[in-house]
């Protein structure tokens, strides 16, 4: 999709360039008028490739560089193939012959810098792209650099070389030589854009000899070729005594060949394992590891050690991340299987993984990317604990009398790659060690109560104040507590105190962080799809990295039984919702807050992502007043990057059309919020959703039910004119909304 014509790379010397462009042989004819499309169009299929590589979950500057450019180099290329298509008949019709050289140079120039930006483009944004990705971005950036490195060798050489262009192309050895060695450039670009997935280099060194090893009859077909040669070579020279066909060296090199063949043959499964452990050192000897796992385990003295021995056998032994959940009190009282060293990883007694794990024995394959996992199968609630955890397989742990104690959780290998049939034995193997050591401490350590981490806390329905269940009520409301949907402990460091609110995608609490000593909102997320989930881990980890004075900070992200806890800074002013339920604000103060948050959404923008849930409810305030953006891009990528629920009356109308997502979008919302906090009233308000979605889509702003004065006219028509203007005429971005609030309360002065 990228390869220029090879008429275009073998161009001819600067001295025969004009003659050949005005008065060019047949086949030099076909390329100006044939192939020149496919050259001028190449920085199209370029950016084009730049747009969909590498793969990434955000949405920075330069993926909508990538996005916008592609249109751009098809609009040039029309351009210059018609600016060179009339240059070359005015040159051939004898008008303007110097000036076919000085266009014929300038395109190619402006077309280089085209295709080299592209490549620059596809090379920065992968520096936050997936292992995968990066292999394919490595893959597609040095095809380029040898395609383009050997045709300017090729270049060089047809220079340097006496005669015509074409007739070197024809003859030239060393042309030749270029030409064939830039084949190589062309096929790993053709691979990088159309593979599906890029493999490690390992993986196609192993795929390459176990091909070559395993297949049935290719080995011995190997070994009977050079014997069938060296029979071949005797019968042809009867008359060669057998010493002189010894020293033929070409009878010596068949015979070297068979030799090594056939002792590939013979140790054929002795030479796979030691290929195996040279392109998978992380796997070489795993009885080993399992002996000094078995050592190890046999002296520990806390469950805690057996997990950290486990954990360090599992990587030794099949290169993989494993977690042990495992429950060693006495007693049927535990409703979970729990880990140690990781507070997040717990599987629930009664759970359908457990029951299979019990009844039907063996391992279960459970990542989604595996043909034959149970992933499809399992409750919802399972299939977010095996995302969540990043679960490839799990091995059960049996205690001594059979039962089972605990579970190996096992993630992906390190090179990406899903579990090994070959390794679920050693898995295996070291479960049931495991499971040795447990059941003797198991043994030696008395019955306790539950954790309290696993324990559902009670909740007053009118105050919201939570309690460990069965306590005694902490509020004088006097009604009757029931149970929550949260613990009173979320993983042994944020205790709950109070419900904040509830909304669609969950409800907040007051939490006291016990290791900091703060106060800390924890967020409840429900309804969250699978697809949804798997995003919303390394979005709040990105996110976190946001750092403005109008932006809330992400301290974390917790899971209790199964569903997330998003952990964020508490604001103790409220939010701006409960605020303009005592009307609207005043004028000064409404541009204070939203150039406050223009700020915000610069820095988020800048950091590639949009907010997509800009609301009152999502405006908070510190104890002092400032301004602070709440849940920016969460609830739009668990909810797959739709309109989100709640929120239709803040949404664009190229939302509401359909279109993607983009940082103008975020200063419409914030323009209806400008609205909002200076007149008191909604702009788009109406009886029912149809109204709204209609007066949005046309822009019809209601005017303010209430005189204004000067300063508050002066806002209100500031949010008009962005909310009534068609999207060409919108501050496209937060700084240039900004400046134009900086610009009103300037003229408010």
């Amino acid at each position: 999709m990228y390869m220029l014509p090879a008429f275009f790379l073998e161009m001819p010397p600067p001295a025969q360039l004009s003659a050949f462009l005005l008065d060019p042989p047949a086949s030099g004819r076909l390329f100006l008028y044939l192939y020149l499309p496919s050259f001028v169009f190449a920085p199209a299929f370029l950016w084009l490739f730049a747009r969909e590589c590498p793969r990434l979950h955000r949405r920075a500057r330069l993926d909508d560089l990538a996005r916008r450019m592609a249109p751009v180099c098809v609009a040039a290329g029309f351009a210059l193939w018609a600016a060179g298509a009339v240059t070359l008949q005015l040159g051939q019709a004898g008008h303007l012959e110097a000036l076919v050289p000085l266009v014929f140079d300038g395109s190619v120039v402006a077309l280089d810098l085209l295709e080299l930006a592209a490549v620059v483009v596809v090379a920065l944004r992968a520096h936050t792209a997936s292992a995968e990705e990066m292999r394919r971005v490595v893959l597609f950036s040095a095809g380029f650099l040898m395609h383009v490195g050997l045709a300017t060798a090729y270049d060089l050489a047809q220079a340097l070389t006496p005669g015509f262009w074409i007739a070197n192309y024809q003859w030239s050895p060393t042309v030749l030589v270029l030409e064939v060695m830039r084949f190589p450039g062309m096929a790993l670009l053709w691979y990088s854009v159309l593979a599906v997935r890029v493999p490690h280099v390992r993986e196609v060194v192993r795929a390459c000899y176990r091909w070559l090893l395993t297949r049935p009859g290719l080995l011995q077909a190997a070994v009977a070729a050079p014997v069938l040669g060296l029979g071949w070579l005797a019968a042809s020279r009867p008359e060669r005594t057998v010493g002189a066909l010894a020293a033929d060296p070409l009878a010596r090199s068949l015979f070297a060949a068979a030799g090594i063949l056939l002792l590939a043959a013979l140790g054929r499964e002795r030479l796979l394992r030691r290929l195996d452990a040279w392109t998978h050192p992380e796997a070489t000897d795993q009885k080993r590891a399992l002996a000094n796992a078995a050592a190890a385990l046999a002296y520990a003295g806390s469950i805690k050690t057996v997990s950290r021995a486990v954990t360090r056998a599992v990587k030794r032994g099949c290169g993989s991340p494993a977690v042990l959940v495992a429950a060693i009190d006495p007693g049927p009282h535990l409703s979970a299987l729990r880990a140690p060293d990781a507070a997040g990883t717990r599987l629930r007694r009664t759970s359908a993984i457990v029951h299979m794990l019990e009844s039907a024995g063996g391992t279960l394959r459970v990542h989604p990317a595996d043909p034959s996992s149970l992933f499809e199968v399992l409750p919802r609630d399972e299939a977010a604990w095996v995302v969540e955890t990043a679960a490839d397989a799990v091995v059960p742990v049996p205690g001594p009398g059979g039962e089972l104690i605990g579970a190996l959780v096992v993630g992906r290998r390190f090179d990406d790659r899903l579990v090994r049939p070959a390794d679920l034995h050693f898995l295996e193997g070291l479960g049931a060690a495991a499971g040795l050591a447990l059941g003797r401490l198991r043994m030696m350590r008395p019955a306790e109560d539950p954790s309290p981490e696993e324990a559902t806390a009670d909740e007053c329905p009118v105050c919201g104040c939570v309690v460990e269940a069965a306590q005694a009520p902490a509020c004088g409301c006097g009604s009757p507590y029931v149970e929550s949907e949260v613990p009173k402990t979320l993983a042994g460091k944020f205790r709950l105190t109070r419900l904040l609110g509830a909304g669609g995608m969950g409800a907040a609490y007051l939490a006291r962080d016990l290791r900091l000593e703060r106060n800390v909102a924890v967020k409840t997320l429900t309804g969250l799809s699978v697809p949804g989930l798997m995003g919303l881990k390394p979005e709040a980890w990105a996110m976190a990295e946001v750092a403005h004075p109008a932006v809330a900070q992400i301290h974390g992200i917790e899971s209790w039984r199964g569903r997330p806890f998003l952990v964020v800074e508490y604001l103790a002013g409220g939010t701006l919702a409960d605020r303009l339920r005592r009307g609207p604000l005043p004028a000064p103060e409404a541009l204070s807050i939203a150039e406050a948050l223009a700020g915000a959404l610069a820095a988020l923008h800048d950091a590639g992502y949009l907010h997509g849930d800009i609301k009152p409810s999502n405006i908070g305030f510190t104890a002092g007043g400032s301004p602070k953006l709440l849940d920016f891009g969460l609830a739009r990528e668990a909810n797959g990057g739709g309109v989100v629920g709640g929120t239709l009356r803040y949404a664009s109308p190229e939302i509401l059309s359909g279109r993607p997502a983009e940082e103008a979008d975020d200063v419409w919302s914030l323009a209806v919020v400008l609205y909002e906090m200076v007149s008191g009233e909604h702009p788009f308000a109406g009886d029912d959703a149809d109204e709204v979605t209609q007066r949005i889509r046309r822009r019809r702003v209601r005017p303010a039910g209430r005189p204004l004065d000067l300063a508050t006219h002066a806002a209100a028509a500031l949010a008009m004119s962005v909310l009534s203007a068609p999207r060409r005429d919108r501050p496209p971005t937060a700084p240039a909304f900004a400046e134009a609030l900086r610009g009103a309360v300037a003229g408010d002065a």
